[in-house]
């Protein structure tokens, strides 16, 4: 038996500035998951648990990659799982085109089968994103109460400490945002975009 040809998601027009995948990096299906990804990172692990097992850096203060000292402020496309996963000119989406996707589509929870968002565009197209949680250790996968979804760039505000943006939205619609303040070493499901 070969090695596993990842699925390729169809690109879905929104009638945004760009087209969103139909599945979350990892997965098979709308319903699926998928894979969880610490920040900048494009294969999984055991465990996201802590700054010891991330990529770059032991804490926020050592960073040795998009902080202070390289001044990059986007995931190049070797640090994006979702170009890693699907090729192409697949990427993951900027903080701006996640709110894109907030301001300019209709958000409808899911109250039957797996819990999530359908998210419908101005044209009528839609995708489905799970509520897929994340975890910065192993007890949280399968939370299915919010959805944590990764962007590819990071805030380097004054006290930011060039934190990754993320789109989190709960299930009663309390919260269907962006934040500036993500824990790079978390592990989190990634939907990808492209042009």
């Amino acid at each position: 038996v070969g090695p596993v040809t990842p699925s390729t998601p169809v690109a879905v027009d929104l009638g945004l500035s760009v087209k969103w995948a139909s599945f979350n990096v990892g997965a098979d299906s709308p319903e699926d998951f998928g894979d969880y990804f610490a920040w900048g990172e494009t294969s999984t692990k055991d465990t996201y648990d802590s700054w010891s097992n991330y990529a770059y850096g032991t804490n926020s203060n050592s960073l040795t990659k998009y902080c202070e000292a390289d001044g990059m402020r986007t995931l190049e496309s070797s640090d994006d799982a979702a170009t890693a996963e699907f090729g192409g000119s697949w990427r993951i989406p900027t903080h701006s085109e996640l709110q894109e996707l907030i301001d300019d589509c209709t958000w409808t929870w899911n109250s039957t089968g797996t819990p999530g968002y359908t998210v419908t565009g101005t044209n009528g197209n839609s995708i489905f994103i799970p509520a897929a949680a994340h975890s910065a250790g192993t007890d949280g996968y399968g939370n299915t109460e919010f959805g944590f979804y990764w962007a590819s760039d990071i805030d380097d505000s004054e006290g930011a400490k060039y934190r990754p943006y993320y789109l989190y939205f709960t299930r009663d619609k309390s919260s269907i945002a962006i934040y500036n303040n993500g824990y790079r070493p978390q592990g989190s499901p990634v939907r990808a975009v492209c042009d």
